[in-house]
């Protein structure tokens, strides 16, 4: 125990211990209470999570559907389609047809630039300064 840092973190730990067993009742209490709100922050982010993929908030089996199984059905889905054909659909009125949109289309890929090979001698003698 040369160190100091050594001698001081011994100290304090002794005297958690003391502080722990003279007052068992108030360590218990703190204790609880941090458990409890661990648990009370799990749940809500259990809830959030399970709101915002659209699953339960306990998962009753393990061999269901994965999170990205469940987005691609959603992103893939016919009854999705068909709710939305069901919101353009007019009485007595013609189907709307699609406008062409102002913006560009992506810029078509260029080939490469056309570079040219100038033929010669690559470098030069350098002239050694005479003193």
């Amino acid at each position: 125990m040369n160190n100091p840092m050594k001698t001081i973190f011994v100290v304090l730990l002794a005297l958690a211990a003391i502080g722990i067993f003279s007052n068992i009742g108030s360590f218990f209490a703190m204790v609880g209470k941090a458990v409890i709100a661990i648990a009370a922050i799990y749940f809500i982010y259990r809830l959030v999570i399970a709101k915002r993929y659209g699953t339960s908030i306990f998962p009753k089996r393990k061999d269901g559907p994965t999170r990205a199984q469940i987005k691609k059905a959603q992103r893939t889905s016919s009854a999705n389609k068909q709710e939305q054909k069901r919101v353009f659909k007019q009485n007595g009125a013609k189907p709307a047809t699609k406008a062409k949109s102002p913006l560009k289309k992506g810029a078509k890929r260029r080939s490469g630039p056309q570079l040219t090979v100038i033929e010669g001698k690559g470098t030069k003698p350098k002239r050694k300064k005479k003193a």
